[in-house]
């Protein structure tokens, strides 16, 4: 909240969403604690880059385009007067989900402008990309069981929690064995994937421009990103082993 420098605070978000926000959430086995930790991040400085704008008092010019995420916020508002609108509570709920990323709009328009700060962008992306890429490796390399003693939640995640109405376990069986959707440092399978994704696009623009002796970060780490897309496998998840030839269910 009291540093200005948004572009050092950003990154502090921007790491903590990549790297850290899956295992404070699975890891405690509440997700309210994770998102509470992302809340306040944001928070702080939002709060902190308004609290600065009313003491300089100088003249505030909204950025090109400003309107449409004005008006975002305006349709999320009239949205709470809608009669099946389940109390304060959920309309206060709601609210954080939607209206939390409003900010990184005027967040982006004051930081990213100059190439440096692009760069520096997307080579962020990319080692992000890369640390999920190789977790995601040792994830499939342990298993669901080795994964689901990280903490609760991962445990819920390898074996799901049916009986509790909860979500469907990521263990699938190939070759009658038990393997695991890897959620690399996220919150549900796939996670390292999309990361993967956009650290790629990443790369890719990187590669497109400079001299060539500032291009072998990008190499790697577009390699990296294309790392976590490969490990971040799309099987579908099985409920049960399969049968062996003797008809009986693989305990292995």
């Amino acid at each position: 909240m009291a540093v200005p420098r948004y572009e050092v605070t950003l990154t502090v978000v921007a790491l903590y969403l990549g790297l850290l926000d899956g295992p404070v959430k699975l890891g405690s086995g509440s997700h309210t604690v994770g998102s509470a930790a992302r809340d306040v991040l944001i928070a702080s400085i939002a709060i902190g880059a308004l609290g600065r704008l009313a003491v300089n008092r100088r003249r505030v010019e909204l950025p090109a385009l400003a309107v449409w995420p004005l008006v975002f916020v305006a349709l999320v508002v009239v949205e709470a007067f809608n009669p099946n609108t389940s109390g304060l509570t959920k309309v206060l709920g709601g609210f954080r989900q939607q209206l939390e990323w409003v900010p990184f709009f005027f967040f982006g328009y004051a930081v990213m402008r100059s190439r440096a700060r692009f760069r520096r962008m997307l080579l962020l992306l990319g080692v992000l990309a890369l640390v999920n890429g190789a977790v995601a490796i040792y994830q499939s390399r342990i298993g669901p069981g080795g994964l689901a003693g990280w903490g609760p939640g991962y445990a819920e995640l390898a074996h799901g929690s049916e009986t509790t109405g909860g979500i469907s376990g990521r263990t699938y069986y190939s070759e009658g064995e038990a393997r695991i959707r890897p959620p690399a440092l996220g919150s549900d399978s796939g996670f390292g994937a999309g990361v993967g994704v956009i650290g790629l696009l990443g790369g890719f623009a990187l590669l497109a421009v400079g001299p060539l002796r500032r291009r072998w970060p990008a190499i790697i780490l577009a390699l990296g990103a294309m790392l976590a897309i490969v490990t971040g496998t799309n099987e579908k998840p099985s409920p049960v082993p399969p049968r062996t030839k003797a008809g009986k269910r693989s305990q292995k």
